[in-house]
């Protein structure tokens, strides 16, 4: 009795495998339009290819032995420093030093490096970090005035933090109300 229903169980289902599908549109050759040619009539060949990459904006390989220009380290950094120690900031994130301050400003890194977190903790009497909007790391808002009085009384670095890690802030831009007469 298994045996006639194994059996039966295997007949249904290679029949049901070997059917033939139903003609709808996408199942072979015959529905392609008749129009319609190969992807590729013919391959480039390499005057071709050459002259393609002569119209592309870029001028291709730069001439060996030049200089490549692009981005820095240290041209987009500030580097604050104290007891040996220093952290990466980056460019503009700096907003306010009070003279007292002005030698733990480097242009280049010295001594030992830490992350924010550490330098930060570490050094809470040197550095004040004051949290900015999005609207005012765009520049499309000036630094809220409070924040920084309360950061030049504390004779601290200020630093822009947005969710707690540096930022660059875009001066703000002057609107027209505030330079008319």
């Amino acid at each position: 009795m298994r045996s006639i229903l194994h059996l039966s169980v295997v007949l249904l289902f290679s029949s049901a495998l070997h059917a033939e599908l139903p003609k709808e549109s996408g199942h072979g050759i015959e529905f392609l339009p008749k129009d319609r040619s190969a992807p590729i009539d013919k391959g480039m060949d390499d005057e071709e290819i050459l002259e393609q990459r002569k119209a592309v904006k870029s001028g291709g390989f730069r001439p060996e032995g030049s200089e490549r220009k692009g981005w820095g380290l240290l041209e987009n950094s500030d580097f604050l420093s104290m007891d040996g120690h220093y952290v990466i900031l980056p460019k503009n994130s700096v907003v306010f030093v009070p003279e007292s301050r002005k030698e733990n400003i480097l242009s280049k890194p010295e001594g030992k490096m830490l992350t924010w977190l550490e330098f930060q903790t570490r050094f809470r009497a040197l550095v004040y970090p004051i949290e900015v909007t999005m609207k005012e790391v765009s520049g499309e808002e000036p630094i809220a005035p409070e924040k920084l009085e309360a950061a030049d009384r504390s004779n601290r670095i200020v630093v822009a933090v947005l969710s707690q890690n540096p930022v660059s802030v875009i001066p703000a831009k002057e609107s027209k109300e505030s330079t008319a007469p």
